[in-house]
């Protein structure tokens, strides 16, 4: 029916599609329509009555035989009793607004919209990763979609890919009628299947529709991609655990703690358990799942296993309803190396979020499937990609985060920054606890991230607590102290001189106790920082939604060997330059007084 649509809608850009969506959505707004999955319908039943010129509630009829689904009949008849099914042209109004809509701007708003809701958008990849996935598994006969959602990726996958088969499961009864209603519009020839229904249930997987999948007597090559809900329990998918089945690979019942099951790695090894010779898994996760301290036996015990083939390190602010880093999984068996790809600069970005061009997605691509030795891969590749075994990774305690490992090169002598001073975590105090201690003016110091700028902490300015037995009995700041913030963005403070204070810093902030004999503290303090030393502090960084530093990994930072001579007279310039910059912010002062008194003046 819409086949010449589909072909302009193929070809459409990023900026158009976008337009269009934004435009129905403008048309939609006034009638407070119900839901999602009840835009998308009248949205359809507008877009079939206005192709064909007919009546809506002849459009209501033929879509419906069309759709030929029960359960999704039943959610159509749902949402026409919901405008008066006696009469469906008495949502005339909206279906005027709508008609007035080109088809290609309708049929748009019906493929490539998504919720509004963040807790919905975050179980879509984004329709550039969507993409992305296709390209990846574009030479693939067969697909399949462990929790398709409102069928974001399936349906690029049939605009764009080239497998004969796809299909999915998915538990939301929403998610799977406008998967439903979405797909069965497509001009297609290859066999789409959708099922309604709990991966976690053995009653619900029919495990005739995973053959392509699973068996490995086929020679062609078949696939499968998952991009999990962040931060959704598995238990919120049982009924008392009703035919439960657990992942079954060897070791993991074991280490699957409360945090763990709060993560996406349920799902990715419930997936994992179908995973056949010869056939790849391709899942979207947090950045956190790589490199959380808390999964680490979960990686190790993949990493051993040989699953995990690579891990791509993808930019922020990709995801729907998120703005933090996204990493791609490719899960296979039999690899004695994981290859780590940082793709993370590898963009485009927009007003309010990133997205991957089609230049993007190709070169993800070529890092992703290029098998040459990488000093043979186009220039300026090869410091993305590198290939880590089982041991190596070990030595991070498995983090797979490949920022962790891919980086420029360290000079060949230095020095780790647990071996020349102590960290120290600062003073917990919850909001109540602090507001009771706040004093006006006392010699008592409380230093928060707010104090920290990357330049020397002036004490006047820093909060005053009331002296207490709790307070006092903590380890306080010294002399040439550096203090820096545990949480991204990383920021760092001097203490030059307490001038007999007693200073502390929070919970959320480190300081650095220095062994002047090992290095001098300016010097230290100067290469926190350097761009070096900010690199290095986030590729040590962990987290899913917040980028943390732990001490155990802060321990392990690099700083290159430099002659005691030489830090020295580094150190010197440093606080000439120092100087002159105080001397420089004074004279701002007085500036902004003098313009600020000059109106005075008059005005008096």
């Amino acid at each position: 029916m819409f086949e010449s649509l589909f072909a302009e809608l193929k070809l459409q850009n990023t900026d158009r599609t976008n337009a269009y969506i934004a435009k129905v959505e403008d048309i939609l707004k006034p009638f407070a329509v119900a839901s999602f999955q009840d835009s998308l319908f009248i949205v359809a039943l507008t877009l079939v009555s206005k192709v064909d010129n007919s009546r809506i509630k002849s459009a209501f009829f033929q879509l419906r035989s069309q759709l030929n689904d029960s359960f999704v009949t039943k959610a159509l008849e749902t949402v026409a009793d919901y405008y008066q099914s006696s009469n469906l042209e008495s949502f005339t109004p909206m279906h005027s607004a709508l008609r007035s809509c080109t088809s290609l701007q309708l049929l748009t708003y019906l493929m490539f919209a998504n919720p509004n809701s963040k807790k919905d958008a975050a179980f879509d990849s984004g329709r550039s990763l969507n993409r992305l996935l296709v390209e990846l598994v574009k030479n693939e006969m067969s697909i399949y979609d462990w929790g398709f959602s409102y069928g974001q990726f399936l349906l690029s996958a049939a605009l764009y890919g080239n497998a004969q088969s796809l299909e999915g499961i998915e538990i939301n009864p929403e998610c799977y009628v406008v998967t439903k209603l979405r797909l069965s519009l497509l001009p297609h020839e290859r066999t789409i299947k959708l099922h309604f229904g709990n991966m976690f249930y053995e009653e619900d997987r029919h495990r005739s529709i995973f053959s392509n999948f699973r068996d490995i007597s086929t020679k062609q090559p078949h696939s499968a991609i998952i991009h999990p809900p962040f931060g959704v329990m598995i238990d919120e998918f049982f009924e008392n655990n009703k035919g439960l089945r657990v992942p079954t690979l060897p070791r993991f019942a074991d280490i699957m703690g409360p945090s763990a099951y709060k993560s996406e790695w349920p799902f990715i090894l419930k997936a994992l358990d179908d995973l056949a010779d010869e056939k790849r898994l391709y899942a979207i996760t947090t950045n956190g799942a790589a490199s959380t301290e808390t999964y680490s036996e979960i990686r190790r015990n993949l990493v051993q296993q040989g699953l995990v083939e690579c891990v791509v390190q993808l930019s922020e602010n990709l995801l729907p309803g998120t703005s933090i880093p996204s990493m791609l999984w490719i899960f296979s068996k039999n690899n004695e190396t994981v290859r780590l790809i940082d793709a993370s600069r590898i963009r485009t970005e927009g007003r309010r979020k990133f997205s991957l061009s089609l230049g993007d997605i190709e070169k993800i691509t070529y890092l992703v499937t290029n098998r040459t030795p990488i000093s043979e891969l186009f220039e300026g590749y090869q410091g993305l990609i590198r290939y880590i075994s089982a041991s190596e990774l070990a030595e991070s305690n498995y983090n797979l985060s490949p920022s962790r490992h891919l980086g420029e090169d360290f000079p060949a002598e230095y020095i780790l920054l647990k071996d020349v001073c102590q960290i120290n975590r600062g003073v917990l105090l919850k909001a109540q606890e602090l507001d009771e201690l706040v004093s006006d003016d006392n010699s008592v110091k409380y230093i928060t991230p707010k104090h920290l700028n990357d330049s020397v902490i002036d004490l006047t300015t820093v909060t005053s607590l009331i002296e207490t037995d709790d307070i006092l009995k903590k380890k306080s700041i010294g002399n040439d102290t550096i203090v820096m913030s545990k949480l991204l963005p990383f920021k760092t403070g001097y203490v030059s001189n307490t001038r007999n204070n007693q200073v502390f810093s929070n919970g959320n902030t480190y300081f650095l106790q220095i062994n002047k004999e090992k290095i001098n503290p300016l010097f230290l303090w100067m290469y926190l920082n350097s761009n070096s030393g900010k690199k290095q502090l986030e590729q040590l960084s962990r987290g899913s939604s917040t980028s943390t530093l732990s001490i155990s990994d802060l321990k392990e930072l690099k700083i290159p060997l430099i002659e005691p001579a030489v830090q020295d007279k580094l150190a010197d310039t440093y606080k000439k330059l120092l100087k002159k910059e105080s001397q420089i912010q004074e004279s701002l002062k007085t500036l902004e007084k003098e313009k600020e008194q000059l109106i005075e003046t008059v005005l008096q």
